[in-house]
């Protein structure tokens, strides 16, 4: 599988927003899409917008410990984060990760993806 092809730069009035294309996605091609994602985020330095589609996706715990370290080792450079695709259920156990990385105050979650790059592209 090409990970690379689910993690692109999105321009949108200006401004340049990560995608990273989690849908439908189990195991080992969860890690390779967020290694990928991990690898441009450091890279990208301070003031990366983020959306994060997470449809269908089965996660495991090798997947949420990897969130969980990138979340706080990142977290100074991510400016807001736009998460599409999550179940109710999923919704409770991602509030609990925003609280351990105290990313809830710049992350919103949202069922369509317009309204998600809308959210992000507002100052």
């Amino acid at each position: 599988m090409d990970y690379q092809s689910r993690v692109n730069w999105h321009v949108e009035a200006g401004k340049r927003i990560l995608v990273a294309n989690y849908s439908e996605l189990t195991g080992e091609h969860l890690m390779g899409v967020f290694n990928v994602s991990y690898n441009i985020q450091k890279a990208a330095g301070t003031d990366v917008l983020i959306l994060t589609d997470f449809t269908g996706v089965k996660a495991n715990p090798e997947i949420i410990k990897a969130l969980k370290q990138a979340g706080v080792e990142l977290d100074k450079d991510m400016k807001k984060i736009a998460v599409v695709g999550l179940t109710k259920m999923q919704t409770i156990f991602y509030n609990g990760y925003l609280q351990v990385t105290r990313q809830h105050k710049k992350t919103k979650l949202f069922e369509e993806q317009e309204a998600a790059i809308f959210w992000l592209l507002q100052d």
